[in-house]
């Protein structure tokens, strides 16, 4: 049972140390964070996305239940709560053997991605009007998304900063203050002399060449103009700044390869081990060799799919119908999102599928709608609009295309 006796004071908890500490977090992981007292009202929150609950009015209706199992079972700690919307949240609970004084929630956010599917799963699930649905659709879409592998991590963050018992001196009542206006001006001022620094066309370059898995031209630009521009000893405290920079430059290249095909969640975990690689880094030498074999990883996991492209463009593609199954989706748009000319993506896929793109996307958006006709009571007309077709009769042609009978028989069948 972690000891959490210091975020509590006069039997309360203690609100300018959890509110410094939820922003310190927020900053730290990029989820949202709502502060709960021991009567379950929201006294704190920070972050894009800790609203949703005025959306959403009854996704904390069962936490009053999560806390006292919570608490009966298992006591302090961080846990996970899994509300009724398919959306999560990481829960510190703040308790002693004799009382409760609340909770830190981090989130809300997904482990998946909310694809159409899964919006009508929660529409259905919880008897939402068609009305409601795009509402639910733009909430869903500023929701992040964590991998396993992230969670943990953070999970261990938590942990760690939460249960500190010295974080009092870190966050002393003194300076537990807005930023001043004066601070504010000097710390833009000192993020555009930083900027100034930085040449974004050699960025961009470099950036696509690993994209595009090119390693002779990624080590060339490293070796000519990366290293000495961005990673030198001529700044104070350098190794520090260093180490900084290098962990940012790892985030970036995360997010490069991932455009490039690589699993989102390969490519987390990359930049989950060479952040710590960095910081165990003793020295300057050491930590270079870290960045120069970080950055041949990270260009090598985008050429080692050049073997297995057509199916990353497959999924690519799929993946971008499942997102988009109620807007209109056009083959130049897919063929732009996978980086690839309309034409030879349209070969292509019918190649590797059998089937045009076209059918495949009315064959995607009946199946959907199969699921609508038989878990839902919205109208037919309702459920065309859902899965993307706004006129009724071309709905009906199409699905009787792919099944046979019209959506009305289908619903009637599948009600016997």
């Amino acid at each position: 049972m972690y000891q959490l006796s210091h975020l509590v004071k006069q039997k309360a908890l203690d609100l300018p140390l959890i509110e410094s500490l939820a922003k310190t977090l927020y900053y730290g992981t990029g989820l949202s964070l709502t502060v709960i007292d021991q009567n379950h009202n929201k006294v704190f929150s920070h972050g894009p996305n800790a609203h949703v609950d005025d959306f959403l009015e009854d996704i904390f209706h069962p936490f009053v239940g999560f806390v006292k199992d919570t608490i009966k079972n298992h006591g302090n700690g961080v846990y996970t709560y899994d509300s009724d919307y398919a959306l999560s949240y990481l829960v510190t609970v703040v308790a002693d053997p004799s009382s409760y004084y609340g909770s830190l929630l981090l989130g809300p956010f997904l482990t998946k991605e909310a694809n159409e599917h899964l919006i009508n799963e929660v529409m259905h699930e919880q008897n939402f009007s068609m009305s409601k649905r795009e509402q639910l659709k733009d909430l869903f879409n500023l929701i992040p998304i964590l991998s396993s592998s992230r969670n943990y991590y953070i999970q261990q963050l938590v942990a760690a900063i939460v249960t500190n018992p010295h974080v009092t001196d870190l966050y002393p009542e003194a300076h537990l203050t807005e930023l001043t206006e004066e601070m504010v001006e000097n710390y833009d001022h000192a993020i555009e002399i930083e900027k100034s620094d930085h040449n974004h066309a050699l960025e961009v370059l470099f950036l696509t060449k690993v994209q595009s898995g090119d390693i002779e031209k990624v080590i060339d630009l490293y070796n000519e103009h990366i290293k000495a521009q961005y990673f030198s000893q001529t700044s104070p405290n350098h190794l520090r700044n260093s180490k900084n920079k290098a962990i940012a430059f790892s985030t970036l290249l995360s997010r490069t390869i991932i455009t490039g095909g690589v699993e989102a969640e390969k490519s987390l975990s990359l930049a989950e081990y060479y952040a710590q690689k960095i910081e165990q880094s003793h020295n300057f030498e050491e930590l270079i060799d870290i960045i120069e074999r970080m950055i041949i990883k990270y260009t090598n996991s985008v050429l080692q799919l050049s073997n297995i492209n057509h199916v990353s463009v497959i999924k690519n593609a799929s993946k971008y119908v499942h997102l988009h199954l109620s807007e209109p989706i056009r083959l130049n748009d897919v063929a732009n999102y996978v980086n690839l000319s309309p034409n030879y993506f349209s070969s292509l896929f019918k190649r590797e599928m059998n089937l045009s793109f076209a059918d495949y996307v009315n064959q995607t958006r009946v199946k959907e709608s199969q699921y609508l006709l038989e878990t839902t009571n919205y109208s037919i007309l309702d459920i065309a609009i859902s899965v993307g077709y706004n006129n009724q009769n071309y709905f009906t042609t199409i699905f009787r295309k792919f099944t046979g009978v019209t959506p009305k028989q289908y619903r009637m069948r599948s009600a016997k």
